[in-house]
């Protein structure tokens, strides 16, 4: 806590404007971030959490993130939120630290629930500093949480992760890549792919049922699920992907040079000029070669 306190007197202390409003809940910050809880332990971890994830945001995207609070989630409102931000806190997120960490069995992973906070603040960081262009655009036919393409809002969120466990678990299931990276690179995140799939099929039900026929949810479910990508595949093809460009990209800040090229022709699969600087295979087809050329020398020796 020595070392925290000595950063924090480098920025606006923020924790005093917090304290009046939840005298109840312990504050700590450094430079970069503010961690809100009554466990004291709680916001030990959540500062080196923003910490680790603010350092790995500015090397893999190029941008330093702003100041940012995580909140344990039980002591968020309104008027905690506006005091942080009043400050100069740029964001605050909610979240529930001890039981996202909390195992079934009782025991507590906190390497998984901070490695989740990080992915979640992943989201956050991109919307915020890489792809603030307006909803719209993109090539799938809507978006999980920003224009973005999907496969690149959740990279941003894969390359804040640090629970290694993740990436060992996808590398130990693959084999080729489970989703040819055309149709990755185009395709919804499948929670909203499910999302639209389930509207519709509510919609039928009701056409044809308005016409007389007899007909359940379940029977057109069961028939329109073949398509679906589930979630599980496509999480492990994004850290596998993420881990590739991060391991084979030759210059610094890969994701953010990409992202760029990306947001500048919006209907582009892949930006052939970004990739072609970054050492990358500026085709889709050689790219996917490539990607299942490492999956199988990684699987072969799984060392970083």
């Amino acid at each position: 806590m020595i070392a925290f306190a000595i950063v924090a007197q480098l920025s606006v202390s923020v924790c005093p404007a917090a304290l009046a409003v939840r005298s109840d809940l312990g504050c700590d910050e450094t430079s970069s971030a503010v961690a809100v809880s009554a466990d004291l332990e709680v916001r030990r971890q959540i500062l080196r959490t923003i910490e680790a994830a603010s350092a790995r945001f500015e090397s893999a995207w190029g941008t330093r993130p702003s100041r940012g609070a995580v909140v344990d989630s039980s002591g968020v409102n309104g008027a905690l939120s506006a005091a942080l931000r009043s400050q100069g806190v740029a964001w605050v997120f909610p979240w529930p630290l001890l039981e996202v960490a909390r195992n079934a069995d009782g025991t507590t992973d906190l390497t998984r629930a901070t490695s989740a906070m990080a992915h979640e603040i992943g989201h956050l960081l991109f919307a915020r500093h890489v792809w603030t262009a307006p909803s719209g655009g993109g090539l799938a036919t809507r978006q999980y949480a920003t224009s973005a393409p999907d496969w690149l809002d959740e990279v941003a969120a894969a390359s804040l992760e640090f629970d290694d466990r993740l990436a060992a678990d996808s590398l130990a299931r693959a084999h080729r890549a489970a989703i040819p990276l055309r149709t990755f690179f185009s395709m919804s995140h499948p929670a909203i792919a499910r999302d639209s799939l389930v509207a519709a099929i509510h919609a039928e039900v009701a056409r044809r049922r308005a016409s007389g026929e007899s007909v359940s949810t379940m029977q057109l479910d069961m028939r329109s699920q073949g398509g679906l990508t589930d979630l599980a595949t496509f999480y492990r093809q994004v850290r596998l992907f993420t881990r590739f460009v991060e391991s084979n990209a030759c210059g610094t800040a890969p994701w953010g040079s990409l992202a760029a090229a990306l947001s500048h022709e919006p209907k582009v699969l892949w930006p052939a000029d970004a990739a072609r600087e970054l050492c990358l295979p500026s085709e889709v087809d050689a790219l996917n070669e490539r990607f299942e050329a490492w999956i199988a020398t990684r699987r072969r020796d799984p060392r970083p």
